[in-house]
Parts: structure tokens; C-alpha cells; sequence
């Protein structure tokens, strides 16, 4: 009679077979079964609210209680957010997270900044959550910053950056900011109805405007910098580039989530995000991640 036992920490099933019709137990190798950061290497900074690494060993974020301000590290259970132990902390008042983990392996975990607000998690005892999984809320007037990234692009500046998240509203607002001040920024922004990709040059400002309007609905986004253009990829799509010229503003960035200033915060974005991930690659050189991380991505979270 077959037997088999499950390994549920994420890394894989483990499958225990009586082969001989004696008693006798033979053991199957363990089936590993890679995640996005496994397949896709290269990623300067990665934080999300799922386990993106198999050999990722640390936390997803920490999280700061509304009873008494105590934090707490919160991981995964599997591949997902261990939300029981988030939900057993913070009981029945407000969690937000004071620190999202790099799981990239840079340590550029993005954490509060003086006393600028921070994301919710949890609202009165209740899940924030985006399209069916957990989600931080920026209400437009909270932020996070990871403070020195210099390696976010690569050495040339060129990057591949994804984010899932939504808007709840058609202000200028950031979802992530590259650079050391407001006029050094490569960022994703919406803007209006649709998305953008910004980029400020030593030859000036350019833009590339995604061609969807994404309301108020979960998105995919993808924001590529090359050493000539900029393009916008909205749920995988996008209505061409726009071609640049000029070397990139700031020399050691910071990366900031959700606005251009961590102190303001500036265009504070208003909405949920679920991941951030930046590549620090170049996209004319890297012509497969963009798609096939796009896919890797609407797989999980089934946006569009």
C-alpha cells in the first residue's frame, strides 16, 4: 500500500513508497519546485508579501501594533505570508509594517523614515488584502525607503522594475522612486488615467505613458530603462517606447516606496501594493524578462 508524506515548508514534496509488497520503504528524491527569484535571477532589491526565493531564509516584514507599539517579525508559512501569526499579534487593532524585507540578498529592506507614516496591513483586526491576497495600504500620506541602494540598476544605470499593486485615484502619485532627490528619480508613476515611466536626464525630463487605463483595479507593471529609451508595459502591454538621450540624474540612489521623498512624502501614493522587484539589468540585452516575468507574475495573481 503506497504511503506518502508531504513536505509543506515550500521546498518541495517529499513521497515515501512501499515498493516491494513486504513492508519494505523506499525513499523518492524530493521534488523542488523553484519560485519567481529562482528562475529569474538578477534582482537588486525584491519585496513582496510571498516567499519569492526557495533558499530565502528571513522575514517578509515587521510589523508595528496599534495596542501598544510593539513590532514583531512576520514570515511565511510555505510560500505565503504566515497571516495566522500577523492576525494572533495584532488582534483587533491596527498593524502596519515598519520594515518590508529585501529577499533579493542586498539588504535593502525598505523600513520607515522618521516619523512618516507606514503602510497598513491590518485595519481593526481586518486583512488588508488585493485581489484575494495580502496587501499593504499607502493612503497617500505614508511611505518607505531603503536609504542607500547604489546597486538597484546596474553600473551603466540601465533596469527592469515590476510592480503589483492598484490605485484608488488618478493624482500624480509614485510607486517607486530610483533616485537620491525628486529630479534624479527613474520611477513608476501613476499619472492621470494611465501609467507612467519617468526618467530625469542630464538632457532633461522623459516619459512614457502606458496605453491602459487600470481604474482602480490590480495591475501589473513593468518599467524598463535601456541606455536610449524608456518603456511602460501595463499588464503586459504597452503602446512602444519613447527614445532618450543624455546620461541619468543621481549617483548613489535611494529607493523609496511609494513617493519621490521619504521626508514629505511627495505624490504619496494612495492604494495597495503587493510586490516590488527591481532588476538591475539592461532590457535591451535582457529581452526575455520583461514577458516572462510579467506571465510568472499574472500566474500567481491572476490580474488580467
Amino acid at each position: 500500500m503506497p504511503i506518502s508524506l508531504l513536505n509543506t515548508n515550500g521546498t518541495g514534496g517529499t513521497s515515501m513508497l512501499n515498493r516491494f509488497g513486504n513492508g519494505g520503504i523506499g525513499l523518492a528524491k524530493p521534488i523542488v519546485v523553484p519560485l519567481l527569484l529562482d528562475t529569474y535571477s538578477g534582482a537588486s532589491m525584491a519585496l513582496s508579501l510571498r516567499k519569492l526565493v526557495s533558499n530565502y531564509t528571513g522575514y517578509a516584514i515587521q510589523v508595528k501594533r496599534s495596542s501598544d507599539n510593539a513590532t514583531q517579525n512576520i514570515g511565511f508559512v510555505g510560500t505565503e505570508l504566515d497571516t495566522s501569526s500577523l492576525a494572533s499579534f495584532v488582534g483587533a487593532g491596527t498593524g502596519t509594517v515598519v520594515t518590508w524585507y529585501d529577499q533579493s540578498g542586498n539588504g535593502y529592506n525598505a523600513t520607515q523614515y522618521a516619523a512618516v507614516g507606514t503602510p497598513d496591513i491590518i485595519v481593526s483586526g481586518v486583512l488588508r488584502t488585493l485581489n484575494g491576497k495580502p496587501a499593504l495600504y499607502f493612503n497617500g500620506a505614508k511611505t518607505l525607503i531603503a536609504s542607500s541602494t547604489p546597486n538597484i540598476y546596474s553600473a551603466t544605470k540601465q533596469f527592469i522594475s515590476f510592480g503589483v499593486a492598484n490605485a484608488l485615484d488618478t493624482s500624480t502619485r509614485l510607486l517607486v522612486h530610483i533616485g537620491g532627490a525628486s529630479a534624479n528619480a527613474q520611477a513608476m508613476r501613476r499619472n492621470g488615467n494611465t501609467l507612467e515611466m519617468i526618467a530625469y536626464q542630464s538632457t532633461g525630463t522623459w516619459t512614457d505613458a502606458g496605453n491602459i487605463n487600470v481604474s482602480t483595479s490590480q495591475f501589473i507593471a513593468c518599467a524598463e530603462r535601456s541606455d536610449n529609451k524608456v518603456e511602460m508595459w501595463t499588464n503586459n502591454s504597452s503602446n512602444g517606447s519613447t527614445s532618450i538621450t543624455g546620461t541619468p540624474n543621481g549617483i548613489t540612489p535611494a529607493t523609496i516606496i511609494g513617493s519621490f521623498s521619504p521626508a514629505g512624502p511627495g505624490f504619496a501614493w494612495n492604494g495597495n501594493m503587493q510586490e516590488i522587484i527591481v532588476f538591475a539589468l539592461n532590457p535591451s540585452t535582457n529581452t526575455t524578462y520583461r514577458n516572462a516575468v510579467s506571465t510568472a507574475l499574472n500566474t500567481y495573481y491572476t490580474t488580467y
